[in-house]
């Protein structure tokens, strides 16, 4: 004899349970760049990287190893060939991000879906210059007086040398800004005017002022002089809009 299992009603039984919702795949951000907005202007280039939207920030790390590899390694060393890299960091930053990959690494997660600047690039030609080293201290000079110093904001600088490759191209070094300025907690406020047409004057602007602030003899191998306090760096700045 066949046995019956005892079945609740529905309404004991309580609601269906929902189907699953479908996860919904949000593709990465896309990294953009834009030159020159503010202007074109002799020996001074500027770049703003910006994400195109609201999925995972990627694609900055691979933007700056570009530039910290010119030319390709051809000695299969694994190692960056442009001739000079420094990275430099706000005095308040923790000393967590000294290393270049993992701060971009760790600025790209801390991006919200909805901020689109990636980074500002200034960078610095020097067509007159008689040798590598002078160039490569008043671009790092200036963006530890002006960037780092008046904005906190972190900068990679990268020299690249194309005569020594056969190029005709002059002496320059990239100074990749990331603006949002970092403390000893991490990143923190974003830098809106930096990656910006009116950043992009006042940087030329700023950079004007401190290369008539130098002794700018070719081969004077003089480094730059100290560098001015924070708030002068800020007004003129400000006062370059």
């Amino acid at each position: 004899m066949a046995k019956h299992r005892w079945k609740a009603p529905a309404a004991a039984r309580g609601p269906e349970p929902a189907a699953p919702r479908p996860v919904m795949h949000v593709p990465p951000a896309r990294l953009r760049t834009f030159p020159d907005g503010g202007g074109v202007f002799d020996d001074f280039g500027f770049v703003r990287g910006y994400y195109v939207g609201e999925g995972p920030r990627i694609g900055l790390l691979d933007y700056v190893e570009r530039k910290l590899c010119p030319v390709p390694d051809t000695a299969g060393s694994h190692r960056h060939t442009a001739p000079k890299i420094d990275l430099l960091l706000p005095p308040c930053a923790s000393s967590d991000y000294m290393a270049i990959e993992h701060l971009v690494r760790m600025y790209e997660l801390a991006l919200p879906g909805w901020e689109a600047s990636a980074f500002a690039q200034i960078t610095l030609r020097f067509p007159h210059a008689a040798n590598f080293h002078v160039p490569w201290e008043l671009a790092r000079g200036f963006a530890q007086a002006v960037l780092v110093g008046a904005r906190e904001v972190p900068v990679i600088a990268i020299l690249h040398t194309p005569s020594v490759s056969g190029s005709p191209n002059p002496p320059h070094v990239h100074l990749i800004a990331l603006p949002r300025r970092l403390g000893q907690f991490g990143f923190a406020e974003f830098d809106r005017e930096l990656p910006t047409d009116i950043g992009n004057r006042a940087m030329h602007a700023a950079w004007q002022h401190y290369r008539e602030a130098q002794d700018s003899r070719p081969c004077s191998g003089d480094l730059p002089a100290a560098v001015p306090r924070r708030s002068s760096w800020g007004s003129l700045a400000h006062r370059a809009r």
